[in-house]
């Protein structure tokens, strides 16, 4: 006769009491996959019941079926990989508010969420997400990793009634150390470099005390304080850029390199839009934006302007120089009028309106026919004749 261990008394005793719910057993292993009838997944209370006695075995839900373990050295906290200072959790989506650290900016429902929520529903949720109990005390939940399985679970597999809850393994931490801790659990590789300039910048911006520097923010990651700034740089760019893009388009912008936006943040501001697009129509890389924003530079510098675009320059300076004489006539006018009659100044005057002239040419004018009338008179012998006549004109 072999000794039952304690998990193996355990174990039969969860199987007899549940055994008109059960449908199949299968051997796995140092587990028991266990399948429910389908009339007890539409009786949510029943499940739960069933649910919580497996969790209480060390069991482990998976849609309409459930791991129990045969060996109790093989626990299931064992066998997912919880270290100490975490605790398993069996969470509902109410149960988990927004807020956390995510580095990974945009969970939508792409091909690699499917094929998750597919992998999920077929095998089960085979790693717990990381949690943190809210700063907020209220008694839920953040998410610290794993918003894809989450986005998964309750963005796909809960609409098509599949799955409600998700395992989560969870340790006390404060929302600093939560912060620090999503950059290491999460994949760097699965990040796109948007994403990263976005987390970094965040992290200064929600804790300038501990993070008051760019050198600061690199010592912590890992990283270089340059390759802090040019990946903020790259966030900001792409932020300023997309304000005047569709949403296809953003998506493709944010998956960008920082260096192939390091290159295009070099072209005229005017030409971005279109040189973006050139970078995700061809997926060039860093090298050939380069070569291509060089190019375009290249086609908007001046060129030698030809004759008739000199003269239109030269015509367009002129009538600002006509302007500026204009004013500087009218005030001469004005300072001239006790002296002359005003009809002569503005003749004299109106001479200059078809040429290009400065105030220092105007003055000069002025005095060279002071000059000739002078001279004028003295030639004629009528100068004390015109200068008895003029001091009757007052």
């Amino acid at each position: 006769m072999v000794e039952q261990t304690n998990q193996n008394v355990k174990l039969n005793s969860f199987l007899e009491e549940n055994k008109h719910y059960i449908e199949t057993q299968t051997p796995m292993g140092n587990f028991l996959k266990v399948t429910l009838k389908a009339t007890v997944l539409a009786d949510r209370q029943k499940y739960r019941e069933i649910a919580d006695a497996a969790l209480k075995i060390g069991g482990k839900a998976q849609n309409d079926s459930f791991l129990l373990p045969k060996d109790e050295t093989k626990t299931l906290e064992k066998a997912l990989g919880i270290s100490q200072g975490y605790k398993l959790l069996i969470l509902r989506e109410e149960d988990i508010e927004q807020g956390g650290p995510q580095p990974r900016l945009k969970i939508i429902d792409d091909q690699k969420t499917r094929d998750l929520a597919a992998s999920i529903d077929m095998d089960g949720q085979r790693d717990p997400i990381d949690t943190y109990p809210s700063p907020l005390g209220n008694g839920k939940h953040r998410v610290c990793e794993g918003h894809r399985r989450y986005t998964a679970i309750f963005g796909i597999l809960k609409p098509q009634g599949k799955l409600d809850f998700i395992l989560a393994k969870e340790k006390n931490r404060t929302e600093l150390e939560a912060w620090q801790d999503a950059w290491l659990l999460n994949d760097k590789e699965d990040l796109t470099d948007y994403e990263k300039g976005a987390y970094m910048l965040q992290l200064q911006q929600k804790f300038p005390n501990e993070y008051p520097t760019l050198e600061a923010i690199g010592k912590k990651l890992g990283i270089s304080k340059q390759h802090v700034n040019q990946l903020i740089q790259c966030y900001e760019e792409i932020e300023h850029q997309t304000q005047k893009t569709n949403m296809s388009t953003r998506v493709d912008m944010e998956n960008i390199p920082e260096r192939t936006v390091r290159e295009a943040r070099k072209a005229p501001e005017e030409l971005k839009p279109a040189i973006y697009e050139k970078i995700i129509e061809g997926d060039l890389s860093s090298r050939e934006t380069k070569q291509f924003v060089e190019a375009v530079k290249a086609e908007e510098a001046p060129t030698e302007k030809t004759v008739e675009e000199k003269a239109a320059l030269l015509f367009e300076e002129t009538e600002k120089e006509g302007k500026k004489l204009g004013r500087f006539i009218d005030k001469l006018i004005d300072e001239l009028v006790p002296y002359y009659p005003k009809e002569l100044i503005q003749t004299v005057f109106a001479s200059f309106s078809g040429d290009k002239v400065t105030v220092e040419k105007v003055r000069d004018c002025c005095q060279i026919l002071v000059d000739f009338w002078y001279k004028r008179a003295l030639d004629a012998k009528t100068l004390d004749a015109d200068l008895a006549e003029a001091k009757k004109w007052k």
